[in-house]
């Protein structure tokens, strides 16, 4: 395993006053899709099940990874999703909707948590980050209300907006995947561009 001096991404968050320059938010992005792809294609598959800022590392370099596989699960078989002894597995704004449910855990509740991150890559904040733990849950698991949770700034670009659309699914069979986003999502594959 590798140091990781840079320390976490909330962390890293909070001493850049909840700012990130577009290019890094796309890059970190990318990095924390390639750690997921990687975990989701294992054989057998790895679950992480708690994918937040706080659970991704900082290098020297300032390359992100994930980390702390505390409470992940490896998939026997290759079904999309395990039995729900999941069930309030993972932190409160960043869970999926499924989850908050106690319904099946798959690689897709992992998804909806990365897209959080992204919200406050994007933001400084997981959405409804206002709200304590309980509340936000239930705004986006019974009111299907996540897009009401955050706000982008005007200037976002629009296939980062796209991104988080594709994402926050709550048809989880509509999600997409790591590997499917890495090959074919524009944000995430734009990055010679903004640099």
């Amino acid at each position: 395993m590798d140091y990781m001096s840079g320390g976490s991404l909330d962390v890293h968050l909070k001493m850049n006053d909840f700012r990130l320059r577009g290019y890094k938010i796309r890059l970190y992005t990318r990095q924390i899709l390639e750690g997921l792809a990687y975990l989701h294609d294992m054989d057998p598959r790895i679950l992480h099940r708690d994918v937040k800022s706080a659970n991704i590392l900082l290098d020297d370099r300032g390359d992100v990874k994930l980390a702390d596989f505390g409470i992940s699960r490896e998939m026997k078989d290759k079904t999309s999703s395990m039995p729900s002894i999941t069930k309030g597995c993972g932190t409160w704004h960043y869970m999926a909707p499924e989850v908050s449910k106690g319904e099946r855990y798959g690689r897709s509740s992992d998804m909806w948590s990365f897209g959080c991150v992204v919200v406050e890559l994007s933001t400084g904040h997981p959405p409804y980050h206002d709200m304590e733990g309980p509340q936000a849950t239930f705004k986006v698991a019974e009111e299907k209300a996540i897009h009401q949770g955050y706000s982008l700034s005007e200037r976002a670009p629009e296939d980062l907006q796209m991104l988080l659309l594709k994402i926050f699914q709550y048809d989880r069979k509509q999600r997409p995947t790591a590997r499917q986003l890495l090959e074919e999502d524009s944000y995430v594959n734009d990055l010679a561009k903004y640099h």
